[in-house]
Order: structure tokens, then sequence, then C-alpha cells
């Protein structure tokens, strides 16, 4: 009686015992499954770490100077190509505002109506934005590349041309044809600014050199109305504006040449004093 007695207690005492294991287990397991992972995370953050650090060190070992260009660059005009470039743009915008703000009234006087007079303008107009963008085109071909600068001089003289002929036209299709000539050459000028430049300076001087350009055309665009309505108040003739007008471009492409011999000079001494082998 006694050993039955006791079987039942050892049961109890063992199913005990093995809830006491199962939930120790379960409450245990879990979470050193969750301080192993979180070790693992741990020690690939610290590799991370390290290696960063010593990627900043090898960094360190060789250090990256960066060429820091100035906002207003002056050394740019001890290129004397650059500051023939700055007098003839400053030229030549005197011309081109004053043909735009004097043509209705010149071709007035010519036997032309107000209406067509602004007809002039559109038209002018119109083709110099058209030529931009066909100009800026034809003359990024890589066959016409090296003689970009030379036809951009070329033009000015051509725009002088037609800038002494517009006051002896008479009638509404003469004036038409030769306005939009007019608009043909100076856009094709106009277009090609930015990239003469490059061309001249080379592309890290890009930003610089043409705030410099805007500035002088900004002047011409400036001074050029005002010269020629006191060229008008004092001679009482529209023609003087554009006889001084094609001048002054005439001028400019004459200093644009000179620029040009300069640059051709310094670039093949350059190449001279190049070693071969």
């Amino acid at each position: 009686m006694a050993k039955h007695s006791l079987l039942p207690v050892q049961n109890r005492v063992t199913q005990n015992e093995a809830t006491t294991v199962h939930e120790t287990c379960s409450t245990t397991l879990p979470l050193t499954i969750s301080e192993a992972k979180t070790d693992e995370y741990s020690m690939s953050t610290d590799m991370k770490r390290s290696n960063f650090k010593q990627n900043l060190k090898s960094s360190d070992s060789y250090p990256v100077t960066a060429k820091r260009t100035r906002l207003l660059d002056l050394s740019l005009f001890k290129s004397f190509a650059f500051c023939a470039l700055c007098i003839q743009l400053f030229l030549f915008t005197l011309s081109l505002n004053s043909t735009f703000v004097f043509l209705p009234a010149l071709a007035e006087e010519n036997g032309v109506t107000p209406v067509e007079g602004a007809y002039l303008v559109s038209l002018l107009g119109i083709l110099d934005g058209v030529s931009r963008l066909v100009m800026s085109s034809v003359l990024d071909f890589q066959p016409v590349k090296p003689y970009r600068l030379l036809i951009y001089n070329i033009v000015m003289f051509f725009v002088a041309i037609v800038s002494v002929l517009i006051p002896s036209m008479k009638g509404f299709w003469q004036f038409a044809v030769v306005s939009g000539l007019y608009g043909i050459l100076s856009g094709a000028y106009m277009s090609q600014k930015s990239v003469v430049v490059v061309d001249i300076l080379g592309a890290d001087s890009l930003s610089s050199s043409l705030g410099f350009l805007l500035f002088f055309q900004g002047i011409g665009g400036l001074v050029g109305p005002t010269v020629g309505g006191l060229s008008k108040d004092y001679l009482d003739k529209y023609d003087m504006v554009f006889y001084f007008g094609s001048l002054g471009i005439a001028t400019g492409g004459i200093t644009m040449a000179a620029g040009n011999i300069w640059l051709y000079r310094q670039r093949k001494k350059k190449q001279d004093h190049v070693p071969v082998g």
C-alpha cells in the first residue's frame, strides 16, 4: 500500500518539474536567439565603423586639391584675344540696339507707313531668332569648328556692310530684304558669343568670362540708343545713326581680327615648344 501511495506523488512531482523545465526553456531560448542576433548586428556595425575609419585615414594620406575659380577673375584680361572680344561686342551692341530702335523711323522717312515699319522690326527679330537656332547647330559640326572664330569675325564685316546699305533703301520691300539680311547675320553673330569665348579661353573660364561679356554688352545696349538719339537731335537725320553703327561694327571686326591673330601666334608658340617624343 505504501508503494502504491507514493507513485502518484512521484508522478505529480515529475510533471511539475517537466512543466517548469518547459517554461524555462520556452522563456530562455528566444532570449538567447535574440541576444545572438543582437551580438551579430553589433559586430557587423563595429566592423563597418572600423573599415570607414581606415578609409578616412587612407584618404587623408592622398589629399584632394580642388581648384576653386573666382567669381570675377580679372586675370582673364591678360589675354588680348579676350579683350578684343569684349571691345567688339560692345561696339556691335551699339549698332544692334540702335537698329531696332531707329529702323521704323528711318523707314517712315523713306516712304514706309508706321504699320509697315513695325513689320520690319518683327521681320528682323524673327529672322534673328531663327538664325540663332540654325547657325548654332551648323557651326557646331566637327568640320566647321576649327574655323568658327574666323566665321564669327567675317560675319561682323557683313553686318557692317548691311548697316551701311540700310539708309539708302526706298520702299517697304527694299527695307524688308535688308532688314532680313541684318537679322540673319546678327543672329548668327549672337548665337556664337558663349561658344567663341570657350574657343579662346576654355570651358574652365566660361562663367567669369561670360559675365564680363554680358557686362560689355549691357553697356553697349545702354549707350547705343542714347548716342543715336543725340546724333538725330544734332544732325536732324537718322542716316548717321546707321553710318556710325556700321563704323563701330567694322572697328570691332578689325579688333577681333587682331585678337585672333594674337591667339593664333600664342598657340603656335606653344606647339613649337612642345618636345617631340
